[in-house]
């Protein structure tokens, strides 16, 4: 289970917890490639190796912009939609670039879903708005507090 709380007490007694870490940003880039990638590509019909080429900075890209979780569901679903949108061009007949990179990423998929670099210059220059620090799953996070 994702959350302990909502496993009734009764059977968590009868239960051994063990609590697994989410996976580092390197352990992520390495899933990518060996299994997401490589099955992404098959699910969405581009069988060819040349159909599609990532980048590694590119992985490391939608990681840090695109996805925020421990593990690699998201960065799977956004992998999926970037095969999806090159075997549409080829089955238009675009014949454009086969290479991801981080610039083609953002052209895909659109504006960057976290900035964090961004996001805290941006939300406390308002007045009123304090910030605190939270754990999660993914390392941590910034909560901002508006009176």
């Amino acid at each position: 289970a994702n959350v302990l709380d909502t496993i009734p007490e009764a059977l968590r007694d009868r239960m051994e917890i063990i609590d697994l870490q989410g996976y580092t940003e390197q352990e992520k880039v390495m899933i990518a490639f060996r299994y997401l990638i490589p099955r992404q590509m098959k699910e969405n019909g581009l069988e060819n190796e040349n159909a599609l080429n990532f980048s590694e900075e590119a992985v490391r890209f939608l990681i840090r912009r695109y996805t925020r979780e421990a593990g690699v569901r998201n960065l799977e679903r956004e992998i999926g939609s970037l095969c999806r949108k090159r075997a549409r061009s080829i089955a238009v007949g675009k014949t454009e670039s086969a290479e991801i990179t981080p610039q083609r990423v953002e052209d895909l998929l659109g504006a960057a879903r976290f900035r964090p670099d961004m996001e805290v210059a941006e939300r406390t220059r308002r007045p009123g708005v304090a910030v605190g620090l939270a754990w999660t799953p993914v390392g941590g996070d910034v909560l901002f507090v508006e009176a």
